[in-house]
């Protein structure tokens, strides 16, 4: 293998695949970056077994080959040369040399042959195409409530339906539910559910991090099939599959309340500031308590924390309410987790009591909604801090 690529677009590449290889594996030939040099270009694949990002890359080829090569190592040597051509040739005995400008560097390698075959879309049709800067935010307010361990498998993935014209993703912890409703250009001919690992959509966000005009915005390509035990998604040169989890998700419909006892309306960013304050004086308790409350016709929520040995905090907030809102307690962390997928407008908080799930939806945006379960209050905690 010998070819001759460009410095920055190196990095970039290897800073993209690089997220697959794993942290701690037995596996050293894991711990490595396939590199592979052919007519098209540099392709460079990394895999933890479970997850595979694959990347093609420009680069003027003049021998094609292949190379596995210590990722972590690699990416730190290309990132210390200087943004110039770098030439790569691979030597006997596994060696890779690189030379740019005056650096000259050989890195000891593992035989290719010893890379793990890995899935690759080739040839397939796309089940759907979604436009990639309305993904990223689907995705960002979806992931919130995949279970952070996986003692149970099914809840530590993103959940995905492909029906008719739109597609859901769900998450859910036990606690909270997250749900995204996009719509699709094209309506999917049939219907198909897929339960993807949470890290492995965490990497298709970060992939569309830098994502942001929805008219300029890449395509995002799911590859799907029936009975197949894996996913994958192409945006641009970047191929990311995942293998699924064989596990049954929750039946979530049956965790969105149907019926509301009462709605409180307020402006997300004052209803942000009061729960930043208030999350100060929660971390003992780990509970923010918030009721209405009605002065000369007007409403406001009240946002109330407190602790024996940091004191209070108490914040009101302008609001709109129907119906007689409870007092309820809800946890400092999940709502902090809920709040940051909201920026501005108003939120719609839907409540049933003080026992009750509470609905939270940004009013204007259909397809968004969160589900939390609230905290039991002590007898305490129905006293006012002043």
């Amino acid at each position: 293998m010998k070819l001759s690529i460009q410095q920055t677009e190196l990095v970039k590449a290897l800073s993209i695949v690089g997220r697959a290889v794993p942290n701690q594996t037995p596996l050293a030939i894991c711990k490595c970056v396939l590199l592979t040099a052919t007519a098209e270009g540099l392709t460079l694949t990394a895999t933890n077994l479970e997850q595979t990002i694959t990347l093609q890359v420009g680069a003027t080829v003049h021998e094609p080959g292949q190379a596995a090569i210590p990722a972590k190592l690699l990416a730190e040597v290309v990132a210390s040369l200087p943004a110039e051509r770098v030439d790569m040739e691979m030597r006997p005995s596994n060696i890779l040399g690189l030379a740019c400008g005056s650096y000259r560097t050989k890195i000891n390698g593992l035989s290719s042959d010893d890379f793990p075959s890995v899935a690759v879309m080739t040839g397939q049709e796309a089940v759907v195409i979604l436009n990639g800067a309305e993904l990223k935010i689907a995705l960002s307010h979806a992931l919130v409530s995949v279970a952070e361990d996986d003692s149970r498998p099914a809840l530590a993935g993103l959940y995905m339906a492909l029906s008719g014209p739109e597609v859901t993703l769900v998450s859910t912890n036990g606690y909270t539910l997250s749900l995204y409703r996009l719509l699709l250009r094209r309506p999917v001919d049939e219907e198909l559910t897929l339960l993807v690992p949470g890290q492995a959509m965490s990497e298709l966000a970060h992939i569309l991090k830098d994502v942001n005009d929805p008219a300029q915005a890449p395509p995002v390509e799911l590859y799907a099939a029936p009975n197949t035990p894996r996913v994958g998604f192409r945006v641009g040169a970047v191929q990311l599959v995942s293998q699924l989890i064989e596990a049954n998700f929750p039946d979530y419909r049956q965790l969105i309340p149907t019926s509301m006892q009462a709605r409180v309306c307020m402006p997300v960013r004052a209803f942000k500031e009061a729960v930043k304050t208030a999350r100060i004086f929660a971390a003992a308790s780990g509970c923010i308590r918030l009721y209405a409350i009605e002065r000369d016709g007007q409403w406001s929520m009240r946002v109330v924390s407190s602790s024996n040995e940091v004191g209070n905090s108490v914040v009101e907030v302008s609001a709109r309410v129907s119906g007689e809102p409870e007092r309820i307690g809800l946890s400092r962390e999940y709502l902090r987790d809920i709040l940051g997928t909201m920026s501005d407008g108003e939120l719609s908080l839907e409540l049933n009591g003080s026992s009750q799930a509470v609905a939270w939806r940004v009013v204007g945006d259909e397809g968004g909604l969160h589900v939390m379960m609230p905290m039991i209050l002590a007898l305490a905690d129905y006293v006012d801090a002043v």
